[in-house]
């Protein structure tokens, strides 16, 4: 809703701005004192931050969904990195912008930050459970350490594996993650 409202707004200034680019053009014409429309452009550069907002937020929260309720197998462990980073650096610059002029507002950016910084240790998780390079024996190794049968499928989402435990075994993960990115390195290079 709202996106679609700072839309709306944004299309109508940049409508201002045309029929203001016509009302000079007429005053030139007229030989007359050409009115000044910088209001419009300054409307433009306020709508900036809260249309910037907007979307961060839309985009966070519809990608945290799909993160943790979307078929975790399926998911890209280094896009998702660098999309959370960058929603994050983004959040930050939005809350320091936001904090003198709408301190509520900056509220939303502070929370997006929050939710993307709870969010960023499952990454290394990810790092294991998507990574390209495990092979049966890897997942043998998963499974043993997790105490439960993990493979690759179509529905096992991140947060059913963050509810089973999987967080407190991350080192070993890690370990049988790396081991599987060498060896797939080994196997592409013969």
């Amino acid at each position: 809703v709202y996106i679609t409202s700072l839309e709306q707004l944004r299309q109508s200034l940049y409508t201002c701005r045309q029929q203001a680019l016509e009302i000079q053009k007429h005053q030139e014409i007229l030989d007359v004192t050409e009115t000044d429309f910088d209001i419009i452009e300054e409307a433009l550069k306020a709508l900036e931050p809260f249309e910037s907002l907007w979307n961060l937020y839309a985009d966070s929260t519809t990608n945290y969904g799909q993160w943790m309720r979307g078929p975790v197998f399926e998911l890209n462990s280094v896009t998702i990195e660098s999309q959370v980073m960058a929603m994050i650096k983004k959040g930050r610059k939005l809350v320091h912008v936001l904090s003198t002029d709408a301190k509520s507002v900056a509220k939303i950016a502070k929370n997006v930050v929050q939710m993307l910084s709870e969010f960023k240790p499952n990454i290394e998780i990810l790092h294991c459970l998507c990574n390209p390079g495990m092979r049966q024996r890897h997942w043998d190794l998963v499974s043993h350490t997790v105490n439960f049968e993990l493979r690759p499928d179509n529905h096992t989402t991140l947060t059913r594996v963050l509810d089973m435990g999987i967080k407190k075994h991350i080192k070993a993960l890690n370990e049988i993650g790396e081991t599987a990115s060498r060896q797939h390195s080994i196997e592409v290079v013969l």
